[in-house]
């Protein structure tokens, strides 16, 4: 049995087992170091059949050139899962890119809306899942104390979430054509 060749861009200090685990500094478990805002990436051309972007991609300058490279180091029908935050979940300032479910469209077609008439559809990719938007439905308690007592406060109560629609992460699952 062939063994698939795996890349964790951005990997941070989650490091996957089996997999080449990419990150802009040298840290236990780092298999490369390499700064994904400078292009291109030193990898071969068709070589990987995955690559998970998870809670990256809204840290780079280009997400267009990421999304190129993506496309270029992976062989044909390998598969690209990106996890981004909610555009606006966890705005910091470490941030340069913010994205809702409709933002990958450009980029896995550069046209886009496919209105141009007279001309082939060009994509990149095609998606293997819908869009995948996980929202928030979770409790956070926080304490006060006062008087020698302590509060118990819910600061994000589920059935608010739902009403607004609060969204925590988007997550895209695609294959290259």
């Amino acid at each position: 049995m062939v063994q698939k060749k795996k890349l964790n861009l951005g990997c941070g200090d989650v490091i996957k087992s089996g997999w080449v685990n990419v990150n802009y500094e040298k840290t236990v478990g780092v298999d490369v170091v390499h700064d994904l805002n400078v292009f291109p990436y030193p990898f071969k051309d068709g070589f990987y059949d995955e690559i998970l972007m998870d809670n990256v991609l809204e840290h780079l300058y280009e997400p267009h050139r990421v999304i190129s490279e993506c496309y270029r180091i992976l062989c044909s029908g390998g598969k690209l899962k990106i996890i981004v935050p909610y555009k606006f979940r966890n705005m910091t300032i470490l941030h340069y890119s913010f994205f809702d479910e409709y933002s990958l469209d450009n980029f896995i077609s550069p046209y886009g809306d496919h209105s141009i008439s007279g001309r082939q559809e060009i994509s990149l990719f095609k998606e293997t899942k819908p869009v995948r938007v996980k929202k928030l439905f979770r409790f956070y308690s926080s304490y006060r104390r006062q008087m020698g007592r302590t509060y118990g406060l819910i600061s994000t109560n589920p059935l608010l979430c739902r009403f607004f629609g609060i969204k925590k992460s988007i997550e895209w699952n695609l294959e290259k054509l």
